[in-house]
């Protein structure tokens, strides 16, 4: 039996779909077998592999804007940012960090990784002031430079564009990514922790305070094997999940989708080319995959030297 604990401001109709879908998301990994989909994402697919404890991520070879609304084909770009988050991985995993990754086969758009209870949740560091950020602080200038990176948390819930979360005690607030945070951006009511992320043990304190260090000592590392390179990180995002142990660990992958980079010449190699192509207008995109999958190679090359 599924327990929610709610104050009198929740709108049960809102939390209840979300716990549905996490329930059943959790039921269907525990009911794969061997070569099965367990789940399909805007750009990944993950398999059982039949091993106890591991899956298989196979990284497609499409690229999305604006939440998956457009979503493009681009021959070969599962290997590239496969390679990318593998190189990624590898070097945080060294760094004593805890990651899911287990390996990949060179070459291919194919990663080996521990299962995890996924947290619904996006983690967004930032070192500048960017993307949806500006949204939401419109006095805010963009590119300015913070002094520390700052934390952000989004749920993942695709129907509400994934709402920004605002935690208050042990209650949550989600609101509007795009707009200032108030009370006429708010979605939904206000939650308990507890009856968002029924199956984690830690107060709302203890959570994010936990979180946020680890996103910190992630991103800080990042930046500075980015920085040897020659390229500047800007902000990114993470997931992570409970491994069998309980423990709270990286997950999903590192690539140019989740991470804002930027040359010594000050162009971007992640997908804002695109993004921006698709805000013009444009109606053929030939020209602008092909430069975005250069982009995606020239990061491939730093990791490499990772």
């Amino acid at each position: 039996m599924l327990v929610v604990t709610t104050n009198r401001t929740l709108k049960t109709d809102y939390l209840g779909r979300l716990l549905l879908v996490h329930t059943q998301n959790t039921h269907m990994k525990k009911q794969s077998q061997s070569g099965q989909l367990i789940r399909a994402g805007k750009t990944k697919n993950i398999f059982a592999t039949g091993q106890e404890g591991l899956v298989l991520i196979h990284t497609r070879d499409t690229v999305t804007v604006g939440d998956g609304e457009r979503v493009f084909d681009v021959p070969g770009l599962g290997i590239i940012r496969n390679e990318i988050s593998a190189y990624c991985m590898r070097a945080l995993t060294e760094a004593g960090i805890r990651t899911s990754f287990r390996g990949n086969c060179a070459g291919t758009s194919i990663t080996f990784a521990d299962s995890l209870e996924m947290v619904p949740l996006e983690v967004v560091f930032r070192f500048f002031a960017e993307g949806s950020y500006l949204k939401r602080n419109p006095g805010a200038k963009q590119g300015e430079e913070f002094p520390s990176a700052i934390i952000e948390y989004f749920y993942k819930d695709d129907d509400n564009h994934d709402p920004f979360v605002v935690p208050d005690g042990e209650f949550l607030s989600f609101h509007k990514p795009k707009e200032p945070v108030s009370s006429i951006s708010r979605v939904g009511g206000r939650s308990s922790f507890g009856g968002v992320f029924p199956n984690l043990s830690w107060t709302a304190n203890d959570f994010f305070a936990g979180i946020e260090q680890t996103t910190r000592n992630i991103a800080i590392a990042l930046r500075a094997k980015f920085a040897k390179q020659g390229l500047v990180l800007l902000d990114g995002k993470f997931e992570y999940g409970l491994n069998s142990d309980g423990f709270i660990t990286l997950g999903d992958s590192i690539d140019p989708d989740s991470l804002r980079l930027k040359n010594a010449e000050g162009t971007q190699l992640d997908k804002q080319v695109l993004r921006d192509a698709v805000g013009r207008g444009e109606t053929d995109f030939s020209s602008t995959l092909l430069e975005l999958s250069r982009r995606y190679s020239a990061i491939l090359e730093a990791v490499k030297k990772f």
